[in-house]
């Protein structure tokens, strides 16, 4: 099953990838490949059961054979597969030249990393404010109830905004000054409901441990849930290959910080702390909190309103600016837009449940002609634009597909753009 996985990954990937490039570069389709074959390769029902496979094996990955979690294996054969088809690819010489894409003024590589969709699975936002609403005396089908409620209200007023600031809008950076005043109010009726006060460090702790059991779901024992266990339940979990991709990235990188946009950053410092033990990851996060300054007691309830430090995607801008490091920046949706658009690499993943990029996100970057190109045409620069660095010009976007790939993508972008690992 898992080689099955892995050369049925490849030869989908190969033909989406070549059928970029040769669109992209003009490359003539050599003549010897017959158009069965060629549709086959590329064919969308093939790639359509590869997905479906990979599906399978994020399954498989936390499943234990004789007590120990098993994938090691097949996670190793995944990357060399992956690797693999990066060799493959570069054996077109006259197509693929790989070049630096280090200026000598950087002295250092900056990542900034999302966390809700792109660290994890999907959004953990409901977690807190169903737990709070049920702390107030309310059941748990009323807790959903309420909290979507505002939900829905969120969402209508996000639609009825892309409905008119589009159109309205002459440039992206206009029509992003506008969706930062949005992001800055949203919050505001989560705040007015009081749908996170009554809430203790003690019941942050216990929601992270959903998440992280979730992820982990073999090792309860080493990390049970106390005794008060949340009456709250979500299957979102961290993404797989985010722990060895986040590894060897601050191995190798002077700085990488988590910046979201999440109501607690207890709560993600948390979920990292759990996941990437003796780590020091969860000191680089930041996010907004449900306490006001110092960090209270540990039983001390939060009132419902939030320090706020990062509520709009240009406000993750102005904690990462750096002038003398080369930031890439990874994220999964609109609020991450400015951020990317910032960035020397920008990296957009794809949803983990649908295989997509967000409709809005991709709806915003046609409309103002945002380039989105596989990730691996950053280290292919005739794959995406005969500038020396096309990120730079501010109008390409890189999409990646899962951690897996941005896993094998660092190992070959530090060998071509020559950086080093810090």
């Amino acid at each position: 099953g898992g080689a099955l996985y892995v050369f049925s990954a490849l030869y989908a990937s190969l033909g989406r990838r070549i059928a970029q490039a040769t669109q992209l570069a003009s490359f003539p389709i050599p003549s010897s490949w017959s158009q069965t074959f060629w549709s086959s390769f590329v064919a969308s029902s093939f790639v359509s059961g590869v997905e479906i496979l990979e599906a399978i094996v994020d399954e498989l990955l936390l499943k234990e054979e004789g007590g120990v979690l098993f994938p090691n294996k097949l996670q190793q054969a995944m990357l060399s597969t992956l690797e693999l088809e990066v060799e493959f690819l570069r054996s077109f010489d006259s197509l693929l030249m790989p070049i630096n894409l280090v200026p000598t003024s950087h002295t250092s590589i900056e990542l900034v990393v999302d966390f809700d969709g792109t660290i994890t699975t999907d959004q953990t936002s409901p977690l807190l404010p169903l737990l709070s609403i049920q702390k107030k005396g309310k059941s748990k089908e009323e807790a959903e109830e309420e909290w979507g409620k505002l939900g829905e209200n969120y969402m209508a007023m996000y639609n009825e905004f892309l409905s008119t600031s589009l159109p309205s809008s002459s440039t992206i950076f206009e029509f992003l000054e506008k969706y930062d005043e949005f992001e800055s109010t949203a919050y505001n009726p989560v705040e007015e409901s009081q749908s996170l006060s009554h809430l203790t460090m003690e019941d942050i702790k216990a929601c992270a441990l959903i998440v992280h059991h979730n992820s982990c779901p073999n090792i309860e024992s080493a990390h049970p849930f106390p005794a008060n266990k949340p009456f709250v339940s979500t299957t979102t979990s961290i993404r797989p290959g985010v722990q060895q991709g986040l590894r060897k990235m601050t191995e190798e990188s002077t700085s990488l910080r988590i910046i979201s946009l999440n109501w607690s950053q207890e709560f993600v410092s948390e979920v990292i702390s759990l996941s990437f033990p003796a780590s020091p990851l969860p000191s680089r996060v930041l996010s907004n909190s449900l306490f006001s300054e110092p960090p209270p007691h540990p039983s001390f309830p939060s009132t419902g309103k939030l320090t706020r430090r990062v509520t709009t995607s240009k406000e993750k801008v102005v904690f990462t600016s750096n002038p003398n490091s080369l930031k890439i920046t990874i994220g999964d949706s609109l609020n991450d837009l400015s951020a990317l658009l910032s960035s020397d690499i920008p990296i957009i993943l794809k949803n983990h449940q649908t295989k997509q990029l967000s409709g809005s996100f991709s709806r915003v970057c046609k409309s103002y002609g945002l380039s989105l190109l596989p990730l691996f045409a950053s280290t292919f620069p005739s794959l995406s634009s005969p500038s020396p660095s096309p990120s730079r010009k501010k109008n390409v976007i890189f999409v990646a597909e899962s951690w897996w790939e941005l896993c094998v993508w660092w190992k070959e972008w530090q060998k071509v753009s020559g950086q080093q690992p810090s």
